[in-house]
């Protein structure tokens, strides 16, 4: 039998007409748990009101059917299973002790406002296939102590969700399930929405998105998601039409586990927003996001990215592909074990900005920026205050390898080439290439050229190079330029021959050189400076010939015997030098 309330209830939800039994008193929980039998509506009339539904006394021309109940409690559990009814229910400021279940209902709106739902044993809010144009859950609280989700909306189909402010916990499992759900339009869990619960067999602990699909905006902005044992935010298989928000004061943490605190990997998004937010996990990625597809940017500022894992990154974007941009600035991102920010393959249509105040700290064997095989159709931008340090020192800063780009700008080539040159823990010949390709496409040969050199510096230093090679290299880079700057060796050969002239000189005023007797026997004087000078020319230049009479030679004295031998060595190096000139300007040393 019903009670006075259950029927004054029915006859307001016939009108649409609102029944507050709290009116101006302020609601709290501890005011829910000790209201007696005068604010007291059992579960089973509340159904009875809903399976009614319009046929309950509303008039065609007055406001619609629709139940709502503010500031009772409930006994019982809501049993709304397989109701498909027309009539909308709105609870506001309730205690739901034993929770609600509409599996398979089908409803014009659920709202749940300002309310406790909670159950000791099953799950408090459980609406799988759940069908509502608009479901609300602004600052409700959902509490669970089950091995399920305190809340579950598995495949559910959904107008508008919206949870701002809501709280959902679950000491041992998921806090909120929206596994394989439908959205039409938007989802708002921001605006101090939380989630804590416990990952269990590989389940989140907090949030689960995988498989969802939101038409519109999906908004974490100011939320907090704690998990022990499993991820905080796991978003497999995503789809939005508008951006994933992890705005400011969002923070996602992970206790107890490899987990990550937020996946999203294999996901298709508007945009990737990460402003102010922090993410934490003890023994995994604080962001994973494989081969997510991003149609617009991906954006983080002003965040903070703590993780401790060997295999991925705090920000792991491994294959993932953005139609815009990856930016990065303002953000500290440190990997105890691992790489900092790890964008392996990743594809990105405009620009790659690391920009200013960006912080990477990697440790492990890893680097602290991998960017190894990804492509970027636009511009590779180093902002001027970008921090890049390792655990195990700078030269494990950087892995770059097949890294291409159309254009470098911030800091610039020169740094970027040191970069290459000290921040990579192993060599590899294509970033000096792809750098110096690009300063040739520019016009700037002169740095092209440099960053060739520098190339073959960093494979002698770093490469495994036999003895041998490595002598070679080190003639051809000091002569040569390793083959890209050939005319050094004529300023080798120059000196070649400056010097034998200078010994020459020197050695003929001490009896070195002399002139050859007349046919009767005469000596007519020495040698003129001129005709010494000639002498030193043909010492260095074998293939030289002074024009005129030649008859000043090397004399056969202790002096002459030693400009002889010094000739022997000066020729040698004469034709070592034109050789080398003649090698590096038609390319042979390069080649080899």
């Amino acid at each position: 039998m019903p009670t006075e309330l259950e029927r004054a209830l029915a006859d307001h939800a016939a009108e649409g007409r609102e029944l507050d039994l709290a009116g101006e008193e302020a609601v709290n929980e501890a005011a829910m748990r000790a209201w007696g039998a005068d604010r007291t509506v059992s579960a089973a009339s509340i159904r009875a009101i809903v399976c009614a539904g319009s046929a309950s006394g509303s008039s065609d021309d007055g406001p619609p059917a629709a139940l709502k109940l503010r500031g009772a409690r409930v006994t019982g559990r809501i049993d709304l299973d397989h109701v498909h009814s027309p009539m909308p229910l709105e609870l506001v400021d309730c205690l739901l002790a034993e929770g609600i279940s509409a599996l398979d209902a089908e409803l014009p709106a659920l709202l749940l406002g300002d309310c406790v739902v909670e159950h000791r044993q099953e799950i408090p809010l459980k609406a799988p296939l759940l069908r509502v144009r608009f479901l609300g859950l602004s600052r409700t609280q959902v509490r669970g102590r089950c091995d399920g989700p305190a809340a579950a909306l598995w495949g559910s189909e959904i107008g508008h969700l919206v949870c701002s402010g809501a709280t959902f916990v679950n000491l041992h499992g998921c806090a909120l399930d929206m596994n394989q759900a439908r959205i039409e339009h938007s989802a708002l869990m921001n605006e101090r929405f939380k989630a804590a619960g416990r990952g269990r067999d590989g389940w989140p602990g907090a949030v689960n998105l995988s498989g969802v699909s939101v038409g519109g905006l999906l908004d974490f902005s100011g939320a907090t998601l704690e998990s022990t044992d499993g991820t905080a935010l796991q978003a497999l298989s995503l789809h939005t039409g508008l951006p994933l928000v992890l705005g400011r004061g969002f923070k996602a943490g992970v206790e107890g586990s490899d987990a990550c605190a937020v996946l999203l990997s294999g996901a298709t998004i508007e945009e990737l927003v990460c402003e102010g937010v922090e993410l934490t996990s003890s023994g995994g990625p604080a962001l994973m996001a494989d081969h997510l597809t991003v149609r617009g940017s991906v954006v983080f500022t002003d965040s903070v990215l703590d993780a401790a894992s060997e295999r991925f990154g705090a920000l792991w974007l491994g294959g993932a592909e953005a139609g815009g941009e990856l930016r990065c600035h303002g953000t500290r991102m440190e990997n105890k074990s691992g790489a900092a920010l790890a964008a392996p393959f990743m594809k990105a249509r405009l620009n790659v900005a690391l920009g200013d105040e960006l912080d990477l700290r990697g440790g492990g064997d890893a680097a602290a920026l991998n960017l190894r095989g990804a492509h970027v159709d636009g511009s590779l931008i180093i902002g001027d205050h970008v921090a890049l340090a390792h655990r195990r020192g700078p030269r494990h800063r950087l892995d770059v390898n097949g890294l291409t780009y159309t254009d470098l700008e911030g800091r610039g080539r020169h740094d970027w080439l040191t970069y290459l040159y000290d921040g990579t823990a192993t060599y590899a010949a294509q970033p000096y290439r792809q750098l110096a390709g690009l300063c040739h496409q520019r016009g700037h040969d002169k740095e092209a050229r440099s960053v060739l050199v520098a190339q073959q510096k960093d494979r002698l230093r770093r490469d495994h190079v036999g003895l041998a090679e490595r002598a070679w290299g080190g003639l051809t880079g000091m002569v040569l330029g390793y083959g890209y700057k050939p005319w050094r060796a004529i300023f080798y050969l120059l000196g070649v021959v400056a010097l034998a002239v200078t010994l020459a000189v020197v050695l003929g005023a001490h009896g070195g050189v002399a002139r050859e007797a007349d046919t009767a026997g005469a000596h007519h004087g020495p040698c003129s400076v001129v005709e010494t000078v000639s002498i030193g020319l043909q010492l260095a230049l074998p293939l030289a010939r002074s024009a005129g009479p030649q008859d000043c030679t090397v004399a056969s004295g202790a002096a002459g015997q030693a400009l002889t031998a010094s000739g022997w060595v000066l020729q040698a190096l004469s034709w070592a030098f034109a050789t080398l000139f003649v090698a590096g300007f038609t390319g042979a040393v390069r080649r080899t």
